[in-house]
């Protein structure tokens, strides 16, 4: 193959009737080869496309034409993330009407490069700006602050069904990949993926074809965070809720660089979302908490917590001053939760996103309970417990109403309850789960107000 005629040139450079040109650039997405019969004279060939990104801000789409064989050894041969430099490639100007266009990513470049395999080339390429065409692969193929929450999904399902939106989301969990035949006869491969971001909210994205799915099997729930470009939305009349899916179009971005994606993965990581449920099992475990003898500082409990060797869970009677009970500064200790499965519910939806629940995704009348979720602070000698988590039924106790009568109460009486509890002493009974790497979860059982006097002769040493 004759390549000393070849034009070096950017994806931006690219201009009409350009041909010969050598294009580098990062694979940041593959489609599935097709195998085509021509008209003329009933052969098949076999077309393969793929999308090139060689800057933040310039992307192109590449097609290439040729027999059955090489174009599947190519497509075979090149992933996701290689960086390869195209050879003899004629740039060819995208026009508007072209219906492949429209499955394909949506790209920066006004022009596609075609390739025909007896005079173009595809090569591997690792030149001294190779390490800085693979960072791109973590740059998000549409502007990073162009994205909807899944709870904008969800509320505007009328709107949305049928359009192509961005997404970031977490993976929460992965499903099992299914095989079935299209009413077609084609045989089709999906999974379901339960995506979730920082309102609690869930949505499924259905992945198809071999080569995503082979991508998402690589995401890691609880800990990879997704820009997703172009996904398609709809309504799923099966389970009566909004969902998103893969087509042709879209371009998965895994953990970018940006400030929403690293406060995204710092959620999904923390104690508020991976360990809600197991720390109400663990409420529901000490039914009788008065059998909580063990005495133990604030400085005891988190040195226990923090310890290597301590792997399960364990409990502590600490007698301490409550330093903070905001019940007066806003309602945001109160919430609405699902009666059945006990998850988050944002009321607006009127739906309980957790698939797994009989009331979720809509496939049972949805019961609605408000209840509390405050957290106080603790603090002896020793120092001081953070982000202590009451049960709903002890702070119902303690403030003498349920939640829903507790939001009609005024200002004032609001702050008397605060100052009823507030730097005052109490014996607390604690369960706590250890955090690698981070503070532990508390939750309290019970508390019993106690007076200075039995404050000064409980408290241990140390």
């Amino acid at each position: 193959m004759d390549s000393f005629n070849t034009i070096r040139v950017k994806i931006r450079d690219i201009g009409p009737g350009t041909e010969n040109l050598l294009l580098t650039g990062l694979i940041i997405r593959k489609q599935e080869p097709r195998v085509v019969q021509m008209k003329k004279d009933g052969s098949e060939r076999c077309v393969w496309s793929f999308t090139l990104r060689d800057s933040p801000s310039d992307l192109i789409n590449v097609t290439i034409w040729g027999l059955v064989n090489s174009v599947r050894d190519m497509y075979n041969k090149f992933q996701v993330g290689d960086v390869v430099s195209v050879l003899n490639g004629k740039a060819v100007f995208r026009k508007v009407s072209d219906r492949d266009d429209s499955f394909q990513p949506a790209v920066t470049s006004s022009f596609y490069i075609s390739l025909d395999e007896n005079q173009s080339e595809v090569i591997p390429y690792n030149g001294l700006d190779e390490k800085m065409l693979k960072a791109l692969l973590n740059i998000p193929s549409k502007p990073a602050g162009n994205f909807l929450t899944i709870s904008d999904v969800h509320r505007n399902g009328e709107i949305l069904r049928g359009q192509y939106i961005n997404l970031l989301a977490a993976v929460q969990d992965v499903g099992d990949m299914r095989e079935f035949q299209s009413r077609d006869g084609r045989n089709c491969r999906c999974l379901e993926v339960r995506l979730v971001d920082q309102s609690y909210s869930t949505l499924l994205f259905t992945v198809w074809g071999n080569e995503m799915i082979s991508q998402c099997k690589q995401w890691v729930p609880q800990n990879t965070v997704l820009f997703l470009a172009d996904v398609r939305a709809d309504w799923s009349n099966f389970r009566k809720i909004m969902m998103v899916s893969s087509t042709g179009r879209t371009i998965v971005t895994e953990n970018p660089p940006t400030n929403a994606a690293q406060n995204l993965k710092a959620f999904i990581s923390s104690t508020s979302f991976r360990n809600i449920a197991k720390i109400d099992q663990l409420v529901n475990k000490y039914a009788d908490p008065s059998v909580i003898n063990t005495v133990t500082s604030c400085a005891g409990v988190l040195t226990k917590a923090m310890d290597e060797k301590q792997n399960e869970e364990f409990t502590a009677l600490v007698y301490a001053a409550i330093n903070s009970f905001d019940v007066d500064e806003s309602e945001s200790f109160i919430v609405t939760k699902c009666a059945k499965c006990n998850s988050k519910v944002d009321p607006s939806l009127g739906l309980c996103l957790n698939a797994d629940c009989c009331s979720g995704m809509g496939m049972e009348k949805l019961v609605l309970n408000e209840v509390y979720d405050l957290k106080i602070s603790l603090i002896d000698h020793t120092g001081m417990l953070n982000n202590c988590k009451l049960t709903n039924s002890l702070t119902q106790k303690m403030i003498g109403v349920k939640a829903s009568v507790f939001k009609t109460f005024s200002e004032t009486e609001k702050t008397n309850i605060k100052w009823k509890y507030q730097l005052k002493y109490c014996a607390a009974r604690l369960v706590i789960l250890p955090l690698r790497e981070r503070l532990p979860a508390v939750s309290v059982l019970s508390i019993d107000m106690i007076s200075l006097g039995e404050y000064s002769t409980q408290i241990p040493m140390c």
